[in-house]
């Protein structure tokens, strides 16, 4: 299972700083970009500028999954696709996912792209997609909470149920979770097939009683030794 860093969770004063420290480690050079309109989901992400300059930087030494909280995904696909390994929609956010996926493809045929379901997305819709998606859709990614909402329930069991039933279904579909990733569900969701899950503030950057008074550096070591040391 990859866990892909959160871009938004960063130190984005000093991103680079962080950075450095995760994707040396073996099984962490994922990132996950967040891009967010203000419309789709109540906020902003980050800008399309970051993903350049961190392609820049890391060239493939890094996996980047674009997450496109927005309206109109393919409007943006031009500044931020060329940078990105991953591209992932939102299911509820074009009038004909399909028509948009085959766009997509045949515009940046090396992209891998994706379907990302809300919590409250029927089913049957995923169930379908499951079973008749492959060639159509690479990976699917599963919201644990609201998009673009921090702070709000997560429903950790309706994720895992989604994952036992994909890679059951369809093992080609690579899976992905994003939101509800906590020490706590981190092996369930490897146990039930979790290609890649996001980790942010609630695990990557969390702080500790024993990390009290450590740098920076020193606490994200720790974290990911102590992510490792569950999931390995």
């Amino acid at each position: 299972m990859n866990i892909s860093t959160s871009l938004i969770c960063c130190d984005l004063s000093n991103i680079s700083k962080d950075l450095d420290i995760i994707v040396e480690h073996e099984g962490f050079n994922w990132l996950h970009a967040d891009f967010m309109d203000g419309h789709f989901v109540p906020r902003y992400g980050i800008s399309p500028e970051l993903i350049q300059a961190l392609r820049k930087r890391y060239g493939n030494r890094v996996m980047i999954d674009s997450h496109m909280m927005v309206q109109d995904p393919y409007t943006y696909a031009d500044v931020i696709a060329p940078y990105s390994d991953w591209y992932f929609l939102h299911y509820e956010a074009v009038t004909d996912p399909v028509r948009t996926l085959q766009m997509l493809r045949k515009k940046y045929p090396a992209l891998k792209i994706g379907l990302t379901f809300n919590l409250f997305t029927p089913d049957a819709v995923i169930e379908q997609i499951a079973e008749h998606g492959e060639g159509v859709v690479d990976g699917m990614m599963f919201m644990g909470i609201s998009p673009g909402v921090l702070g709000t329930k997560s429903f950790p069991e309706t994720v895992q149920r989604r994952l036992e039933f994909v890679n059951f279904t369809n093992p080609e579909i690579k899976t992905f979770v994003d939101g509800s990733v906590n020490y706590d569900t981190l092996l369930p969701y490897k146990n039930a097939g979790a290609h890649t899950v996001v980790s942010g503030t609630s695990a990557m950057f969390k702080s500790h009683p024993e990390t009290e008074g450590m740098t920076r550096e020193e606490l994200v070591n720790f974290n990911i030794n102590k992510i490792k040391g569950i999931i390995q």
